[in-house]
């Protein structure tokens, strides 16, 4: 185990200007542990600074993490030791580290951003995560994020519920509440946190009960603030698993903002991904039927206006002077992620050249901006806007239109039906024909509903051609016995 540049021999890539993480395994060790992410392996580890000092030695258990990103072929780590250990230059201890891979986001930002957008809003527990050059058995792995989560396991007073929207086979869980929760209970009493949850749903899903009558059961501001940074950032894994703590009070507070590396657009197509609502959770969505939770969405986007629009561009400046050569060299030895993961969109179409970092944070300061305008809209007006439900590979994008919008073909990307496939060639409707104009939008749909002849007509246009013909016809009809019975009374006169 050496420094960097000393480990491998010239023409090899190796990391620049980062503190790196070296980790060694017998290797028949290392190929069961990528064979499952169950399988463990012991390890030895070193910590170097970016100036070539050893900062940390130690060994650990090495285990693969992640559910769809363990499958990807940059793989995520789990670094598991006996006690406390501080691998960061900040010197935080715990005693789990994870190596988030971040194979689907191609500028490699993402996590980083909105752990950032989550430590200012004040989401508790949420770690500061720190780019790091990764080497296992030797070989160059890439750009990692290193983070941890022990700071939500146990510390505070804490009980930790990790929630989970839809079943997966996968995926154990404790209980299922009456609304269809899955509960993976990390730590305290099962029962105590299944009665938690269900009493909370119970208020929630209540007309009679308001905001502050729900302060009983639930801490509103940290579900506040977590559904603000979620909808921020576009967090795209939302549906899938949330962290919760249950307090000294026996109350559901939202914990531990994590996992963002599906956000900002990627896997939700960014023609439409600005205005993609990713209220998933059934939690939000009550919730943000309220008027009261939803001043406080837009409470919340006044307070932060600089964070999102002003000083947004000198945060993703700063990260990328940071990662520079770093994701140069990460980029050549993954490629970054295949296009399949986020479409042939039209707004990637407008000249974000993604080979490079500095196209990369173009993309992201235009998004952010988009998105700002969008939700400060949206959350001050939702009457105006209808609900549009594509399908996806794996869950669905709900993205929000105002009514009377007009959907053209050319404004979907490739994927919202399905992924994109070669001799793509458009849209078509149930009766094989290939749609130019997709249609207007006037209220809550399905894309099929709209794309289907049967949805054409709930548009409230006045004068379609069907109706055109209608008012000629009764016109020709007025007109022939107008005529008739002119000339009737000429005939009796």
């Amino acid at each position: 185990l050496s420094p960097p540049l000393t480990l491998s021999p010239p023409g090899c890539l190796v990391g620049r200007g980062l503190p790196t993480i070296f980790v060694e395994t017998e290797e028949r060790a290392l190929k069961k542990v990528l064979a499952s992410k169950e399988n463990k392996a012991r390890a030895e580890v070193v910590a170097v600074s970016p100036e070539g000092e050893e900062t940390f030695t130690g060994v650990c258990s090495l285990r693969g993490r992640g559910n769809s990103t363990f499958a990807c072929a940059k793989r995520p780590f789990n670094l598991n030791f006996s006690h406390r250990v501080s691998l960061t230059l900040d010197g935080d201890s715990a005693r789990q580290w994870c190596l988030l891979a971040n194979y689907a986001d191609e500028s490699q930002l993402h996590n980083a951003i909105c752990f950032h957008v989550a430590n200012t809003v004040g989401i508790p527990y949420t770690c500061r995560p720190e780019f790091v050059s990764l080497y296992v058995n030797g070989e160059y792995q890439g750009l990692y994020n290193l983070a941890t989560k022990d700071a939500c396991l146990g510390q505070g007073g804490g009980e930790i519920a990790c929630v989970f929207e839809r079943t997966r086979e996968e995926r154990q869980h404790d209980a299922t509440t009456p609304r269809g929760f899955c509960l993976r209970r990390r730590l305290g009493d099962r029962d105590s946190i299944l009665r938690a949850v269900e009493a909370f749903e119970e208020a929630l899903y209540s007309d009679t009960v308001s905001c502050e009558g729900l302060e009983r059961y639930i801490d509103v501001g940290s579900l506040l603030r977590k559904c603000f940074v979620d909808e921020v950032c576009t967090n795209g894994d939302l549906s899938f698993s949330q962290y919760f703590t249950i307090d000294s009070e026996g109350r559901i507070a939202a914990a531990c903002a994590w996992d963002y590396d599906l956000s900002f657009g990627t896997w939700y197509y960014p023609d439409l991904s600005y205005n993609t609502v990713v209220r998933t959770f059934p939690w939000y969505n009550a919730l943000f039927e309220r008027d009261d939770f939803r001043q406080g969405l837009l409470d919340m986007l006044s307070e932060y206006e600089d964070l999102l629009s002003a000083s947004f561009p000198a945060l993703t400046d700063s990260l990328c002077r940071l990662v520079g050569e770093d994701w140069r060299m990460n980029a050549l030895r993954w490629r970054n992620a295949p296009p399949a993961w986020d479409g042939d969109s039209k707004l990637k179409a407008e000249g974000y050249d993604f080979g490079t970092l500095e196209g990369n944070k173009a993309y992201l300061d235009d998004f952010m901006a988009r998105r700002y305008a969008f939700l400060r809209d949206y959350w001050q007006h939702p009457d105006e806007y209808c609900l549009l439900w594509f399908k996806h590979s794996l869950s669905g994008v709900t993205v929000a239109c105002r009514k009377g919008e007009r959907l053209t073909e050319d404004m979907l990307a490739d994927g919202l039906l399905s992924m994109p496939e070669e001799g793509f060639e458009g849209w078509r409707n149930e009766e094989g024909v290939l749609l130019a104009d997709v249609g207007e939008v006037w209220h809550d749909m399905t894309f099929e509903e709209l794309c289907s002849p049967e949805a054409q007509p709930s548009s409230p246009k006045l004068l379609t051609p069907k109706r055109l013909l209608l008012v000629a016809l009764l016109l020709v009809l007025a007109l022939s016995l107008a005529i008739a019975l002119r000339l009737s009374c000429l005939k009796v006169n």
